[in-house]
């Protein structure tokens, strides 16, 4: 049962590359001109934004790959 779950990590790691292109095209919060009016975004900013987001998954799948 673990390695058949281990085998989907790799399609995984693809998919965090996929959601890379297409980030804007999903989240509102990556839109600046979107966080700009909205107090909970503006907020939330330092944690809901493109470049951090991209490298917590990327390190999320990579660990999860690694371990």
């Amino acid at each position: 049962m673990r390695e058949a779950f281990s085998a989907y990590l790799p399609f995984a790691f693809l998919m965090v590359i996929v959601l890379y292109f297409g980030i804007h095209h999903i989240y509102v919060w990556s839109h600046p001109e979107h966080v700009k009016g909205d107090i909970l975004l503006e907020g939330k900013a330092g944690y809901l934004n493109p470049t951090f987001f991209i490298i917590r998954q990327f390190v999320a799948v990579g660990l999860w790959i690694f371990f």
